[in-house]
């Protein structure tokens, strides 16, 4: 600052207090701070982000909802997908970040003793400094956030895709359970229709004891049944009120069904099942981001430069007419970082190779996985098809057939009762493994749904 000889200015201001100057002098500090500031990424805020990942909460289900229905409600409140959502959408907002500038470093000295210059004595200095990582650093962090939030998106519509898929397998078991309930209380029914002519048959001598027992036994064993069915139907309930996310005491007053087979639901391929899988569009996110981080850990051993700029104040030479008296110098600052421990470089690229190895067997055998599930489940849907025909067009009809006609000559005295009984228990047997053959083959669609997408399919009628 300039003085006169005494330190002080003729106006009686110290010269060491004249602000104006100093401010001019920071002219060089704020352009450099601004450039530098210009050269960071602006944070991205997408409104839309939370939205995505999160997800709309819905509180009611209609009396007459349908699986479809329960599958809606099932997106929209359970926690675990709520979970997954927000761990893609914390990915996103990584990824958002990632790889951005190093945060420029303001420094700032103030000498105890000014050191005295031919030009005057230095009093404080300030100075930034901003460090830049060596080409292509920055871009590799990045896409490998961004690789690890794809990856999370694609688990997430995966877990979407499960969710859907429990839900539907839970609903179609609660059908079959309430089919086969319906199913054995018919059942019941005949046989206590058939007991009544029993008993007077058996009063008058024309039914033996041990029949009558076998009868009484028989029902003994479908109202245990029945009392079974329905404790599991009870525990189906408490299954299906926690994939919804509400409580699980919640009744369930919609009479599901089992759904009926689609006749245009097509032969499903591997390559169907590798271009539309989630889990295999997150592998390959998986992928992607171990090459990455194997490029980046070889650019370890690359040097970052670091630029900067540095302001010294300095106070007018004590000694007048001294050329450039007062002049405060600027530092402009150029270091680039030394990468010596050559070793740790090589053990990096060491273990993101290993880990690229890793994530590529993992891939692998996730394709296997998948393809042989998917060639099970097409083969089960086709035996689940020809079992319900079996049934539906053959045994069913037949067996019915026998069993009203010897039903009919039992209530007028003919008939053998055991072959009665023994037709009857077929019939039951029948119809039950029907239902449970009609169940397989909706969930087998529904499994080959999850594995392919829904706009694909699985094996023709």
């Amino acid at each position: 600052m300039r003085s006169s000889i005494n330190g002080h200015s003729p106006d009686g201001i110290s010269g060491s207090a004249n602000p104006g100057r100093y401010l001019l002098g920071f002219r060089p500090l704020v352009l450099v701070a601004l450039f530098l500031g210009l050269c960071s990424p602006p944070a991205f805020a997408d409104p839309d982000a939370r939205a995505i990942g999160g997800q709309q909460t819905s509180t009611s289900l209609s009396p007459l909802a349908a699986i479809a229905d329960y599958q809606a409600f099932a997106l929209a409140n359970n926690p675990g997908l709520l979970s997954a959502g927000e761990s893609w959408h914390a990915a996103r907002s990584g990824a958002d970040h990632a790889g951005a500038w190093p945060d420029p470093k303001l420094s700032f000295g103030y000498l105890a003793e000014g050191v005295e210059t031919r030009v005057g004595a230095q009093r404080w200095k300030v100075g930034v400094n901003q460090s830049i990582p060596w080409f292509g650093k920055r871009a590799l962090k990045r896409g490998m956030a961004e690789a690890q939030a794809t990856a999370r998106e694609h688990l997430w519509g995966q877990k979407r895709r499960q969710l859907s898929f429990d839900v539907y397998r839970a609903c179609v078991e609660y059908a079959y359970l309430g089919e086969a309930i319906a199913s054995k209380r018919r059942g019941l029914e005949l046989l206590t229709s058939l007991e009544e002519v029993a008993v007077i048959r058996y009063r008058n001598g024309g039914l033996s004891w041990t029949n009558m027992l076998r009868l009484l036994n028989r029902k003994a064993l479908l109202g245990e049944d029945v009392n079974r069915l329905t404790d599991r139907r009870h525990a189906q309930v408490l299954v299906i009120n926690s994939l919804l996310g509400r409580d699980l005491s919640a009744a369930i007053s919609t009479p599901l069904t089992i759904p009926d087979a689609d006749p245009s639901f097509r032969i499903a391929t591997h390559a169907d099942l590798l271009a539309d899988n989630p889990t295999m569009r997150a592998q390959a996110a998986r992928v992607d981001g171990g090459r990455r981080g194997v490029a980046l850990a070889r650019k370890r051993a690359r040097p970052d430069l670091n630029l900067g700029v540095e302001y010294i104040a300095t106070d007018e030479a004590s000694m007048p007419g001294v050329v450039d008296s007062g002049k405060d110098p600027i530092i402009f600052k150029l270091g680039i970082s030394v990468p010596l421990w050559r070793g740790s470089y090589s053990a990096a690229e060491q273990e993101a190779a290993a880990r690229l190895r890793s994530i590529e067997a993992a891939g692998l055998d996730l394709t296997n996985r998948l393809l042989s599930r998917l060639d099970r489940v097409i083969l089960e849907r086709r035996e689940a098809a020809r079992r319900v025909k079996l049934y539906e067009v053959e045994l069913i009809p037949r067996t019915h057939e026998a069993l009203v006609a010897l039903a009919a000559d039992f209530r007028t005295g003919g008939a053998d009762f055991s072959e009665l009984l023994q037709t009857e228990e077929y019939l039951l047997e029948f119809q039950l493994k029907e239902l449970r053959a009609r169940a397989d083959l909706a969930l087998g669609r529904a499994e080959i749904e999850l594995l392919v997408g829904s706009r694909r399919g699985g094996d023709q009628q």
